[in-house]
């Protein structure tokens, strides 16, 4: 028989016997992947896979961060407790952009007082103020009673995986989403390229230990912007 190498020894037979196990969990209604707020997409790909980690990869700007707030609006929608570190930015901006997923605002306008109108940013009316206002309370008395935590304290990769652990061990969270991977304190290596191996691992490791689905962000390096990601 077989072995696989993975850090606990398995043979073929036991990892189709996992298989079986996914299998049956699926007709029983317990997915092996948290869902995406894409449907078809969600449903082609199985969603994020427990156990593993999934890079979301792209270029500064591009909307990685507001990709993730979308997940992250989605899985408290369906009441799937996640945790969310924000490194890349403050946890006020990461539940803005959520809230806009959900009650269609712009973050931008809650950040400026303006909005976009015939190519021209304005200064919104009262109204309007009043109406973002209301949108913004109702996202804040949503998100309160969800299965939700967030963490922006700059921290090593240790300290994100006994927070990981820990909020798996109390709460059970299904979903972590890291935002970003370079702004995670090194504390392992000589280089970076073996600092970022440490983080890699570790990571990988506390994904497999928890069985979640954990989401990390980060970034494409020294690629021209007219040069597609695919070359």
């Amino acid at each position: 028989t077989s072995i696989v190498a993975t850090e606990i020894e398995k043979t073929t037979a036991d990892c189709m016997d996992d298989n079986i196990l996914v299998m049956e969990n699926a007709c029983d209604g317990v997915v092996a992947g948290l869902p995406l707020p894409w449907e078809r997409f969600s449903n082609h790909t199985g969603g994020i896979m427990r156990g593993s980690v999934c890079p979301v990869v792209g270029r500064d700007g591009k909307g990685k961060s507001g990709t993730v707030a979308q997940i992250l609006d989605y899985w408290a929608g369906r009441d799937i407790p996640c945790l969310a570190f924000s490194f890349e930015d403050v946890a006020r901006r990461t539940l803005l952009r959520m809230g806009g997923c959900r009650e269609w605002y712009s973050a931008m306008t809650a950040e400026t007082g303006r909005a976009l109108f015939n190519d021209r940013w304005e200064k919104i009316t009262q109204h309007e103020r009043e109406e973002l206002r209301r949108k913004m309370l109702k996202y804040k008395a949503f998100i309160d009673e969800k299965p939700f935590w967030i963490i922006d304290t700059p921290m090593t990769v240790e300290e994100v995986c006994y927070q990981i652990k820990h909020h798996h061990r109390v709460h059970g969270i299904q979903g972590v989403t890291v935002d970003g991977f370079k702004d995670i304190v090194h504390s392992v290596g000589e280089s970076e390229t073996a600092r970022e191996k440490h983080i890699a691992k570790a990571l990988f490791k506390v994904a497999k230990e928890c069985n979640i689905a954990l989401l990390v962000v980060s970034h494409v390096h020294d690629v021209p912007d007219d040069m597609p990601l695919s070359k």
